[in-house]
């Protein structure tokens, strides 16, 4: 599925959601992309999620955290909506030792 020339390199070992002033699904769609260097091919629903984190996940070689901020910003409905993407970060935090995940 990946193809190295399509995923921006992400050198940061401290990852950021901020997904905080997210209205839409597409939103969230886009902070995950843009900060986990998802390539234009990212379908932009949680199974396409997990599948792109699973090759993050495997890809890196050192600690990586990565935090979630502001659900508590989010609208019910948008709680509701990712709650599936913790779920997924923290599935794969389960199976990456080199993978945290903080919810803040």
């Amino acid at each position: 599925m990946k193809r190295e020339s399509q995923w921006k390199i992400i050198p940061k070992y401290s990852i950021t959601l901020n997904i905080g002033q997210c209205h839409f699904p597409e939103d969230v769609h886009s902070v995950i992309q843009k900060e986990l260097g998802f390539p234009e091919s990212y379908g932009r629903n949680w199974s396409a999620f997990w599948d792109f984190l699973d090759d993050f996940c495997g890809d890196r070689t050192q600690p990586t955290e990565l935090q979630i901020v502001g659900l508590d910003e989010l609208s019910q409905e948008m709680q509701r909506y990712t709650k599936k993407m913790v779920e997924i970060m923290e599935r794969a935090a389960q199976r990456y030792p080199l993978i945290t995940v903080k919810v803040k």
